[in-house]
């Protein structure tokens, strides 16, 4: 199958990350690499180290594979030109003969794994040879993965980094190991600590890491489904320090509130804080199609958000107070005692192209907007999902959106209540501008939940037999 022009745009948009394979007289060389750059002619990427730039000369055959929207696109192309300033790039030729495939689904989700190790390694360096340090894995997927440390890892041209996973199901076997790179790492806020955060991807995994890694991902999710009555069991949350969680609870914030229904659903709705003193915490009332939303007021609230201070979700516990109706109708919360860091991603996701539509309804809105749109949904989880679009979506604070899509292994469509999260992204393509959404599912039963987390295991499954994955 051949891509067209537009997919090629897209698939090798600026700041895309590419496997390049360029061949030399020694063999074969892989590495990473990322697009700077890409006119009607030329196709600018990162250059490699130089020990994995060796033998690699002008005309030198590449090619150059990448991943998007669910889709594998491969290309065999020319290196043009070896640039040294103002950084060092490969001039290479555009992408034109590009073949798309089925791609790779990449299951991801936030894991605790604190008791592994990562391994350094240098040939010819007894100082640093079998080096490891003890990191906290908090992110894991078939590709690539995010680990803690304390200290800092060593880095630099030649060393080795290998990850040494002990998996609770492999209790009976030898740890699982796996060579990767890293990408980058910041430093983030971790209770009264800071530790530094990096980001790797998996160097060339095998087919039984895949299978691994997979197994234990979707053991988490069986467990979080097993020996709780909590609406919200599977989701991990960490005791943390009381000013930081008051710090997040400032007026202007957005919030999420996890609410029983009258009829003992447990339904989430965002809005924005108004007001904090000392003894409560006053939000804007959320809306259902334009009219005030019911709720069992003598069950506990749970108030998320998004604190980018310590970049970690917020949550407190509390009860609806009172409502206010003038100026604003608005709900007043008691002032939580207690404050809880919880894992941003609590299912594991994959990359999806699904067709879906999108409705938004906000007939309070002057005009009142009542419309539909073809959307595309290009990544997935339990959770949430992200979808792209070919014009940007109306600006309502107010408004009822929902997303309608199918999964090939459901009899029913999925019709659900989302909120968009996040900024818009836009790109621009040869003859059309993309909008990309992220959206947070917001009334999504644990059966239809556990339908989409089947379906995302059984197309990891399917794909990895036909060695796509």
């Amino acid at each position: 199958m051949t891509a067209t022009e537009v997919e090629a745009a897209a698939a090798y948009k600026r700041g895309t990350s590419v496997e390049v394979t360029a061949q030399t007289a020694r063999g074969p060389r892989t590495f990473r690499s990322t697009v700077e750059y890409m006119d009607l002619k030329s196709m600018w990427i990162t250059a490699p180290t130089e020990e994995r730039a060796q033998g690699v000369a002008t005309g030198t055959e590449l090619r150059v594979v990448a991943e998007n929207s669910g889709f594998r696109y491969e290309a065999t192309v020319q290196l043009k030109e070896l640039i040294s300033k103002p950084e060092q790039l490969w001039r290479i030729d555009r992408p034109s003969a590009i073949d798309r495939k089925k791609g790779r689904a990449m299951v991801r989700q936030d894991v605790s794994l604190p008791h592994s190790r990562l391994r350094v390694e240098h040939e010819g360096r007894d100082d640093i040879e079998g080096l490891e340090f003890n990191v906290d894995v908090v992110d894991l997927s078939t590709g690539g993965t995010q680990f803690e440390s304390i200290v800092e890892i060593l880095e630099g041209s030649g060393l080795v980094h290998t990850l040494i996973l002990d998996l609770p199901h492999r209790s009976e076997d030898e740890p699982l190991e796996i060579e990767l790179d890293i990408l980058d790492s910041k430093m983030v806020a971790k209770g009264e600590l800071e530790v530094r955060l990096y980001r790797a991807k998996f160097s060339s995994p095998p087919p039984k890491t895949n299978s691994e890694v997979t197994r234990h991902l979707y053991m988490l999710q069986l467990d979080a489904r097993k020996g709780s009555d909590d609406p919200r069991r599977g989701v991990r949350e960490d005791p943390m320090p009381h000013d930081q969680g008051i710090g997040a609870m400032a007026i202007g914030n957005k919030v999420t509130l996890e609410c029983f229904s009258p009829e003992g659903d447990l339904e989430s709705w965002v809005t924005t804080i108004q007001d904090v003193d000392d003894e409560q915490i006053s939000v804007l009332a959320p809306l259902y199609r334009g009219g005030a939303v019911a709720i069992d007021a003598s069950k506990e609230i749970r108030l998320v958000t998004y604190s980018p201070r310590i970049n970690a979700l917020v949550v407190a516990r509390t009860k609806r107070i009172g409502v206010q109706t003038e100026p604003l109708l608005m709900w007043q919360l008691g002032m939580p005692e207690e404050f809880f860091r919880r894992h941003q991603r609590s299912h594991v996701r994959m990359e999806v192209n699904l067709d879906g539509k999108l409705h938004i309804s906000d007939p309070s809105a002057d005009p009142p907007i009542d419309r539909g749109f073809e959307v595309i949904v290009v990544d997935m989880s339990a959770g949430g999902a992200a979808f792209q679009i070919p014009q940007r979506l109306p600006v309502s604070t107010d408004a009822t959106v929902e997303l309608v899509f199918e999964l090939p292994s459901s009899r029913m469509p999925f019709e659900i209540r989302v909120a968009i999260v996040g900024d818009v992204q836009q790109r621009r393509l040869v003859d059309r501008t993309t909008y990309s959404y992220k959206c947070q599912f917001m009334n999504l039963s644990d059966r239809r939940q556990d339908e989409v987390t089947r379906y995302i295991f059984a197309e990891q499954l399917e794909r990895r037999r036909q060695g796509m994955a």
